[in-house]
């Protein structure tokens, strides 16, 4: 995700269940804490580049968190088949 004058991103990682580390990015206004956050799950085989596709239409007081699942993009993990193993 790009730099923006108005907002602050955040990359951190979350720990799941199994152990690995999800990869995830808190976008937020950088004049106000913000009291609501949306967190966008992305479809299968994409990526938390499509939230990005939000930051613009951002409303004040509101932040963004997109995390990759297990397997996707920069988390660890293999990929879900979300279907029978």
């Amino acid at each position: 995700m790009h730099e923006h004058p108005e907002l602050k991103i955040r990359h951190f990682q979350a720990v799941n269940s199994y152990s690995e580390r999800l990869y995830a990015v808190l976008v937020d206004h950088k004049q106000s804490q913000s009291e609501t956050c949306i967190v966008f799950l992305h479809g299968l085989g994409s990526n938390i580049l499509e939230g990005s596709l939000l930051i613009e239409h951002l409303p004040p007081k509101m932040a963004l968190c997109c995390f990759a699942f297990s397997g996707s993009g920069k988390s660890q993990g293999k990929c879900t088949t979300y279907g029978i193993k």
